[in-house]
């Protein structure tokens, strides 16, 4: 999976979202030119190449396979902040209850 060439540029005041499905051979490349960072639950084997790219601690290496649905770890070079979502009963009644697609 690779992002589309040429097609998004980002310039001042302008925000690129590349979801990436699984880890492809450019993820670590992405990954470290990136700004901010979220990661869902993934297999401890993708855990362990993500923690070795972005540098995590072992704490939050080992929490990335038991992350319940909902829950983001966002990281940026310094911080890293764990994000719990929830949506609203509009949204739930829009759209259905958010699963994962493992």
């Amino acid at each position: 999976m690779r992002p589309p060439r040429g097609r998004v540029t980002s310039a001042p005041w302008q925000s690129v979202l590349t979801l990436l499905p699984y880890l492809s051979p450019v993820a670590p490349r992405l990954m470290r030119q990136a700004r901010l960072v979220g990661v869902q639950r993934v297999s401890p084997d993708e855990a362990a190449e993500i923690g070795r790219v972005i540098g995590l601690p072992r704490t939050e290496l080992d929490a990335l396979p038991t992350l319940p649905d909902g829950v983001t770890l966002w990281c940026t070079e310094r911080d890293r902040q764990y994000v719990m979502t929830q949506p609203t009963d509009a949204e739930v009644g829009l759209l259905g209850v958010a699963r994962r697609m493992d």
